[in-house]
């Protein structure tokens, strides 16, 4: 079973998905499972993937739309044909029928409003996403300094992190929004209550759609590290200021898995 993470790190919204999608990458890779990072998110690259290593699950995090989500230069590369008021482009050709067949978590603003309960009419298993713009907040434009826009990454993978350990798709959505209401839980505690308001927000916006009893099929696992814990670097994961972050560990061939960011 194959994993494929699409994310180009081309402004500062996105710098955060890289970041956090890229520990998460390493971390499936560690513990044996072969993953796909796609960093140089184009249609062509995207559909080429798709054919050449059919994953049963996919990650995507890009501006998001009703009908379209972006990839490398803001270039749409999964979308329904029409015209996307939210990301203010016309979608001229529909590519939905590529996730036929598997399990996608759309890590991206507005997709659940339309694209995402769309790709279960064109064959995908299952489908997360949200039915608002995803916010969070940040103390700085570096993820690799500060832990704040953690919390809504940290909790948002945790989806991910609990489908390969063997979770079904609905179990491993309820235990997303639980991270979601418990990071917000502890913000309040901190005084916080910026990063609380929009950790309840993002938990309320989440939608899921499809076969809520769908399983990645592996006899692997990742540590199920703990949320507050997740931002910390395993060994195998390393600290860089913004401009480098872009070369952290591009490639993992364990033992066990692999890793390969195209």
């Amino acid at each position: 079973m194959a994993i494929l993470v699409v994310c180009s790190p081309d402004d500062i919204p996105r710098l955060f998905g890289y970041y956090y999608l890229k520990r998460f990458a390493n971390l499936a890779a560690q513990s044996g499972h072969q993953v796909t990072f796609l960093r140089t998110a184009t249609l062509e690259n995207f559909e080429k993937l798709l054919r050449e290593q059919n994953p049963e699950f996919v990650i995507m995090n890009g501006h998001g739309g009703r009908l379209g989500i972006t990839g490398q230069d803001d270039n749409v590369i999964l979308g329904l044909k029409g015209y996307d008021s939210l990301l203010g482009t016309e979608i001229m050709d529909q590519n939905p029928e590529l996730m036929a067949g598997r399990t996608v978590f759309l890590l991206t603003c507005n997709a659940g409003l339309e694209l995402a309960p769309s790709l279960i009419n064109y064959g995908a298993k299952a489908t997360v996403s949200f039915m608002a713009p995803f916010i969070f907040v940040s103390d700085g434009d570096d993820p690799s300094k500060e832990e704040r826009g953690g919390l809504f990454f940290n909790a948002a993978l945790q989806l991910p992190i609990r489908y390969i350990n063997g979770y079904t798709w609905g179990e491993s959505f309820e235990y997303m929004k639980r991270a979601f209401d418990e990071e917000a839980d502890r913000a309040e505690a901190r005084g916080d209550t910026e990063a609380a308001k929009y950790l309840n927000y993002d938990m309320a916006k989440a939608a899921v759609f499809g076969n809520l009893a769908a399983k990645y099929e592996s006899t692997l696992s990742v540590p199920e590290v703990p949320l507050e814990r997740l931002w910390l670097p395993p060994p195998y994961v390393y600290r860089q200021r913004s401009a480098e972050i872009r070369r952290d560990v591009d490639s993992v061939d364990s033992d066990k898995g692999t890793l390969s960011v195209r």
